[in-house]
């Protein structure tokens, strides 16, 4: 106590003059660097400084920060540079004690780390990573401020301070702040650490999903759809090494309550929850053993015995992975073909995994049937009639590809192509009110109004 009462004696307190509160931030730009640091420190140590006296629970740097919002371009460098200075003396002296205690400069670095975070003062980082070891003497705290201000105004350029910050996302009362920090400065480094902060939550038993759904509404609503799928492919990443199924339903319960999250990113995220192909099937050869007991006849057994909610689950990924690529195709205009390849490419697959065994054939219609609508909306038409073909050979009962195929053949203005779809169709009792729809717009779209009435009163007639 006795040298920090030295050194403040040595300091001097410029008189500040002024009339107002408005005219604070004047009065300050006309001190030199050093008055200004020093009347900054003895206002944050809890001096008056010659700046108005704080009311009750009153933020002994509010009247500073005001100032800073007050002044011009020239003054708030000034501040930032006044700050940097304040906070590196004090760190500086701080370590040179070797003592733990603060000896009276909780204030002091509470009011610093602030208002470096609130200013956004760049110029103080190289201070903070140089004194990191000594900041670790901190109690929790001042730590959580000094990470709120890194968080504040980390960038891509200080991956120095990845590996502080990978340590801090692994405590509870530091977590989320980490989080973000790492954010800032490499966003596939905080995908990675998402599981792990959601861990440390759950284990303090706090609420987690409310917590990281707080912490996420800071970050994501900034990206644009793809960079949110592209962030939740790396968490996903790092989930399937993790294989927690309490993890998972915590950080997926915490993006249902985040505000803007995308529905396509939300619907990328749900495919947390399912373990990942090692490796897509080989298209089955013709002279592949099926036997029991041979390789292709255990894999085959293997796949007998999923269950309808696998088999959906397994049908739903290749749809999504379908989407993906439509989504880039439409980003390939001018070099579309290698996408073209993979999306072929994943139709075969389709085939090798689920449209082998008559068992599997309903799962296997509904999936083409719905990976033939991504494609039709897509302008790959087709590819489109193709899905939907082979889809209504694979359940010829199944009455949603043909409301399909009825739609193509309508927009190609091929009614008669439509009708003869259509009447097969209730010939085989593979009809709904999607079919009847469909032809009663075929008709309407070709301006034949009486066999609109026609279809209209058949479609009466079926409901």
């Amino acid at each position: 106590m006795k040298r920090i009462q030295a050194i403040m004696e040595q300091m001097k307190i410029p008189m500040l003059q002024y009339s107002r509160t408005s005219e604070i931030a004047a009065a300050l730009a006309r001190l030199s660097p050093e008055e200004l640091a020093s009347v900054v420190e003895a206002r944050l140590r809890g001096e008056s400084a010659g700046l108005p006296a704080t009311e009750r629970e009153e933020d002994p740097g509010a009247i500073l920060q005001y100032a800073f919002e007050q002044g011009d371009a020239a003054f708030k460098e000034k501040f930032k540079h006044a700050l940097a200075q304040v906070l590196e003396r004090n760190l500086r002296s701080f370590a040179l004690t070797g003592s733990p205690e603060l000896n009276g400069r909780r204030s002091l670095f509470e009011g610093v780390f602030f208002l470096i975070g609130q200013t956004g003062d760049r110029e103080a980082l190289p201070t903070v990573r140089r004194f990191l070891p000594v900041v670790e003497f901190l109690d929790t705290s001042l730590v959580q401020r000094l990470l709120g201000c890194i968080a504040a105004l980390a960038g891509p350029e200080d991956t120095a301070l990845v590996p502080w910050l990978l340590e801090k996302a692994t405590a509870t009362e530091y977590s989320r702040i980490a989080l973000r920090g790492l954010y800032r400065i490499h966003r596939p480094t905080a995908a990675a650490a998402l599981p792990t902060v959601a861990r440390s939550l759950l284990g303090r038993g706090q609420d987690a999903p409310l917590l990281l759904a707080r912490t996420l509404a800071l970050l994501l609503p900034s990206l644009s759809q793809p960079e949110q799928m592209e962030f939740f492919n790396q968490v996903g990443s790092t989930l399937r090494l993790v294989d927690s199924a309490e993890l998972t339903q915590s950080l997926l319960e915490a993006l249902e309550q985040t505000p803007g999250v995308t529905p396509q990113a939300l619907r990328a995220a749900q495919l947390w929850k399912f373990r990942r192909i090692p490796a897509v099937p080989a298209l089955i050869s013709e002279g592949a053993s099926q036997e029991p007991g041979s390789e292709e006849g255990d894999r085959l057994d293997k796949k007998a015995r999923r269950s309808a909610v696998q088999k959906k689950e397994i049908a739903d990924r290749y749809v999504i992975r379908m989407e993906r690529l439509l989504d880039r195709l439409r980003h390939e205009k001018l070099r579309p073909e290698p996408t073209l390849r993979q999306i072929d490419q994943q139709i075969a697959y389709l085939e090798a995994w689920q449209g082998q065994r008559p068992e599997d054939a309903k799962h296997y219609a509904q999936t083409l049937t719905r990976l033939g609508k991504c494609l039709l909306d897509c302008g790959l038409t087709e590819r489109a009639k193709s899905c939907l073909q082979k889809a209504r050979e694979a359940a010829p009962e199944d009455p949603y590809p043909v409301s399909l195929q009825i739609l193509i053949h309508a927009r190609e203005g091929n009614l008669a192509k439509a009708e003869e779809t259509f009447w097969h169709a209730v010939a085989t009792s593979s009809t709904d009110a999607a079919t009847y729809n469909a032809m009663l717009d075929a008709y309407g779209k070709s301006g034949n109004l009486a066999k609109a009435g026609k279809s209209l009163a058949k479609r009466r007639n079926w409901g």
